[in-house]
């Protein structure tokens, strides 16, 4: 029992009555004393008052505005200490009653909260499934049907607590749609039933997300669903796991998205179809995404073949995300045509199938002609990276024109690889902008061998002039020769995170003088974890700043 604005009043209680959702507001303030059930998000009067209160909170927006205060998470699902919150701000007035279970309600975890409003659902005996035993009168589901209605993004999973009965009674008792003002769907698991595909349909439906972790059956319950769904309803479709040939086929459907998203778990399919089979499905889903021209946002990590003929041109003037992964052969002419004007990240996947150095990276990689791009994210499949012998400035120097980056990502990780410190020299004097930078050579676990060549204490730098709002940093570095002088800058760079990955080192003393004077914002690295004497510099760091914060300047010059 909660009490909230004023005292209650001296004589006794009013008997308690249900709260009905969609009773009228009355003019005024009303305070009420409710009771709250954590189980069904659900509340009951016991006793109310009127009191005054500020003008501003009877608006609307700034309700809502609180509401969405109290109630964000990273994943737009509310915590139960949020949904506490939110029942606890219901309790407060009528006024805010609404608003705050409209918040409460919109994003649910799954559907039996909304189950448990019906008094026929539950289990037979302890920790068993639960069940829907009988009907229940038309009262009951006007007050379903009232909170139903509140809802607008199901993250929707294989209950194994419920039995699949429900839904089929759900069907049997309650007309479809059961949330029809639903906007977002993420389903996990298996497979729909098809009682569950019927019951979710809902004309409201914007977003639609399948991850899939096992094969369905044609004709299962997310094929059902994807077939009723209006060809022009969606904005947003993601398939992403063990998805079936006929939920893929289904995607041309949908002309009018603004955003696709498809990964594949090809490496399995071949037990359904035959290879050419699956190639004809996915140059049909490439065919049809380069036509959907509101796209903002495309990702298919389908293997782009060299079966599928693009067009003389394929314009995508509104789309600012892409990720791709296919042959490099395919992908070339690709982007010969393709023109993406507002595009601002790309991530690319090479897929090179066991012939890496035939692959044309350079001819590839000069292909991307995006002047707006700021996020760029390259690599190759895992199984090629053992194989790689390459020049890293075939990789580097075709992606210098690109001007505004600001994120990059270049992961082509091999025991052979080489880049210097001109090619670092190159980067740091094209990308000004530059915020994150992320170069991965050599493998992590161990150092460089035989010829290959990693930069040196000279990159960092050229990066530390050339690049002053680069803060985080994944590079390999050859730290085992003489230290460079100190670097003037007119201000502290602010570099906080640095990983030189599995590098060598010499005098750790030195290394560390250096690094500290040329980074002075950076906090201890990752690489201390990685051996081969970085333990021993970050260690030195750490005594440096404390040296330098008891005022004992003289020594730390000293040492340097």
């Amino acid at each position: 029992m909660a009490k909230h604005h004023g005292t209650t009043p001296a004589n006794e209680p009013k008997a308690k009555e249900a709260y009905d959702p969609q009773a009228p507001l009355h003019p005024g303030i009303h305070v009420y004393e409710l009771k709250m059930d954590m189980q069904t998000m659900t509340l009951s009067i016991a006793s109310s008052e009127t009191v005054g209160m500020h003008r501003a909170l009877a608006l609307p927006d700034i309700l809502h505005l609180v509401c969405d205060h109290l109630i964000w998470s990273a994943d737009g699902f509310p915590s139960q200490e949020s949904q506490r919150d939110m029942l606890m701000l219901a309790l407060t007035c009528k006024a805010f009653l609404p608003i705050a279970l409209d918040t409460l309600w919109s994003h649910m975890r799954s559907l039996v909260p909304l189950m448990k409003l019906l008094p026929t659902f539950g289990s037979a005996y302890r920790g068993g499934l639960f069940v829907l035993k009988e009907n229940v009168p038309p009262e009951t589901w006007r007050v379903f049907d009232a909170y139903a209605a509140r809802i607008r993004s199901l993250n929707h999973s294989q209950n194994l607590r419920t039995d699949p009965s429900v839904y089929e009674a759900l069907l049997r008792w309650h007309p479809s749609p059961l949330l029809p003002r639903l906007r977002q769907l993420l389903w996990r698991g298996g497979d729909f039933s098809l009682s569950e595909a019927k019951l979710l349909q809902s004309p409201s439906l914007r977003h639609a997300r399948f991850l899939l972790t096992e094969y369905p059956e044609q004709g299962g319950g997310v094929q059902t669903f994807l077939e009723r769904l209006s060809e022009t309803q969606l904005q947003e479709l993601t398939l992403w796991g063990k998805i079936p040939p006929g939920c893929l086929t289904l995607v041309p459907r949908f002309q009018h998205l603004r955003m696709l998203y498809v990964w594949e778990a090809y490496r399995g399919v071949k037990i359904l179809r035959d290879k050419q089979s699956w190639e004809d499905v996915h140059a049909g889903i490439y065919k049809s995404a380069f036509e959907m021209e509101q796209l903002t946002s495309l990702s298919l990590r389908l293997p782009l073949e060299n079966t599928y003929e693009f067009p003389e041109r394929i314009a995508l003037g509104n789309l600012d995300y892409l990720c791709l992964r296919g042959s490099v052969e395919s992908l070339i002419p690709l982007f010969e045509v393709l023109s993406a004007d507002q595009l601002w990240e790309l991530d690319l996947t090479a897929d090179t199938h066991g012939s890496p150095e035939g692959c044309n990276y350079r001819g590839l990689l000069s292909k991307l002609r995006f002047p707006h791009l700021r996020v760029l994210e390259l690599s190759t499949t895992n199984e090629d990276r053992a194989e790689l012998a390459l020049d890293y400035a075939d990789i580097v120097e075709p992606l210098l024109g690109l001007r505004a980056l600001e994120n990059v990502l270049v992961n082509f990780p091999s025991d052979t690889v080489r880049l210097g410190d001109d090619d670092v020299l190159a980067m740091a004097s094209a990308w000004p902008c530059l915020q994150k930078l992320r170069v991965v050579t050599a493998n992590s676990d161990r150092p460089p061998v035989g010829a290959a060549a990693i930069p040196t204490l000279r990159a960092l730098a050229y990066l530390a002039r050339g690049c002053p709002e680069l803060q985080s940093l994944e590079l390999q570095i050859d730290a085992s020769g003489a230290v460079p002088a100190p670097v003037s800058m007119d201000r502290d760079h602010g570099l906080r995170s640095l990983d030189m990955r599995c590098s060598p080192v010499g005098d750790a003393r030195k290394v560390a003088v250096w690094l500290n004077g040329v980074f002075p914002s950076l906090e201890v690295g990752v690489s201390a974890k990685r051996g081969w004497g970085w333990g021993h510099v970050w260690n030195q760091i750490c005594v440096l700043r404390v040296l330098g914060e008891l005022g004992y300047t003289d020594v730390v010059a000293a040492l340097g």
